[in-house]
C-alpha cells in the first residue's frame, strides 16, 4: 500500500508535467498500476 504522502506527490508530479488532475479512486488506481508495472519488470528482469 501507498502511504498518502507518497500518493500526493504523485498527483502533484502529474498535476505540473502532464496537466492531469485525478481524483482519489483515479489516483489510487493509477499508482497501483505503476507499481504493478514495476514489479513485473523486476520479476523479468530477476529471472534472467
Amino acid at each position: 500500500m501507498l502511504s498518502k504522502p507518497l500518493l500526493e506527490e504523485l498527483r502533484q508530479i502529474m498535476k505540473r508535467k502532464y496537466s492531469l488532475e485525478l481524483n482519489d479512486k483515479e489516483l489510487f488506481e493509477f499508482a497501483n498500476s505503476l507499481v504493478g508495472y514495476f514489479d513485473l519488470l523486476l520479476k523479468g528482469s530477476l529471472r534472467k
